[in-house]
């Protein structure tokens, strides 16, 4: 007998790696080995950072698919598939779990070979080329909204939601705050691009400093700008007196999450379910060039469902977001509704959906020759939570 090892393909972007640590925390907690497969990007690195040395993590040498690179995909994509021999010579390997992206080619064709069972989860509104291709060699299809279920086969396609970490969810709004070292009763705006920050969105808040101190004076700001902004978007702040904690990156942020009164962001999906966690209202400004316009349909899909505003890049104005802003703080009856909708949207059992199908999947296929084995684990089961050393920040300012 064996233990049950499951291999987690989940690099490229947080949206991608956020849901896969979600599995594996799941699938860890439930008797498993897990390898995570993550790129060489550094957003992957510092994304995994708090589980580095304590889940073995392999960096795979991928590349997008695009025109212009198609030959430096097929290289990346071969040695990834040459690291996968190396890495599992030897070692037993039962189910393969991917969440899309250009990492995941070469771990699911080495499952393949391998007869490890195969699972690919679709967490946008519109698939990605990865996930339409790899649903073919799938055993199973997990997609987070319905909407997508139509563009997978439907014997083997589940709606499960996106898979979200326990830390996000019961969060105490004045505690986040008072572990920011904010105010605990202060209205407070959290602006976040994404896990690598957006410039038209900094840009955006940049031009509308002003407005906030006129309009949003009371308020504190949290905003994660990525590293190419970061110390403008510092600067402004300092010079315009609003309070502010800005990060070029964090690892913290389901605290910074549960502090918010209102979120501005862009569309991801992974994020998108994070926000529905905590019950936090958006105002949603999708990345217009996002393959199939997904964060589009993906704001699309939170708008019809009355949990956000959404505002689009090219007809965003300062007035507009501050506008929007103040809709979902200060009118009651619409926040309420936007909750509402946002708690109708979370699935959060959604990571304990995927892990247990991951695991009937296993035992059906291998049976007794696979032993599921509790083990001191990376994650503090008596909490929920992924292990403190998580709540680390990465070059925050906090700016008075």
């Amino acid at each position: 007998m064996t233990k049950a090892h499951v291999a987690i393909a989940c690099g490229g972007t947080g949206g991608h790696v956020f849901p896969g640590l979600a599995i594996a925390e799941k699938l860890i907690r439930s008797g498993c080995d897990v390898t995570l497969l993550i790129s060489q990007k550094e957003i992957d690195r510092r994304a995994c950072a708090a589980v580095a040395g304590k889940i073995p993590i392999v960096e795979l040498p991928a590349y997008p698919l695009t025109i212009e690179g198609f030959f430096r995909f097929l290289k990346g994509a071969s040695q990834s598939l040459k690291s996968c021999f190396s890495c599992f010579r030897g070692k037993p390997l039962h189910a393969v779990f991917s969440t899309g992206g250009f990492t995941s080619l070469s771990p699911v064709l080495y499952g393949k070979l391998r007869g490890a069972r195969i699972y690919i989860h679709e967490s946008n509104s519109i698939p990605g080329k990865a996930n339409k291709f790899l649903s073919r060699l799938s055993d199973m299809v997990f997609v987070g909204l319905e909407t997508t279920a139509q563009f997978f086969p439907a014997g083997k396609t589940i709606i499960t939601g996106t898979p979200v970490r326990p830390a996000f969810f019961h969060l105490y709004q004045p505690q986040c705050r008072l572990q920011l070292g904010l105010d605990p009763f202060r209205q407070t705006l959290l602006i976040a691009g994404g896990s690598q920050g957006a410039h038209a969105i900094n840009k955006l808040v940049l031009s509308a400093i002003d407005i906030f101190k006129k309009n949003l004076s009371d308020w504190q700001f949290l905003h994660v700008t990525g590293q190419d902004d970061f110390e403008i978007i510092s600067e402004a702040y300092k010079n315009s007196g609003l309070k502010a904690k800005v990060y070029d990156f964090t690892d913290e942020m389901h605290t910074l999450v549960g502090a918010a009164t209102v979120a501005v962001s862009r569309a991801g999906a992974s994020f998108l379910s994070e926000l529905a966690a905590a019950k936090v209202p958006p105002v949603l400004i999708p990345y217009p060039y996002a393959a199939d316009n997904h964060q589009f349909y993906n704001a699309l899909t939170f708008v019809i469902a009355g949990a956000a505003r959404m505002l689009e890049e090219n007809k965003a104005t300062r007035d507009l977001l501050v506008g929007m802003i103040k809709q979902l703080s200060e009118d009651s009856q619409f926040r309420n509704e936007s909750i509402q909708a946002l708690d109708r949207l979370c699935v959060p059992d959604s990571a304990d959906k995927i892990g247990d199908s991951i695991i009937e999947g296993i035992k059906k296929k291998f049976g007794a020759k696979v032993t599921f084995e509790l083990s001191d684990s990376v994650f503090d089961a008596k909490s929920g939570n992924s292990n403190k050393t998580i709540l680390k920040s990465i070059n925050p300012v906090f700016v008075k």
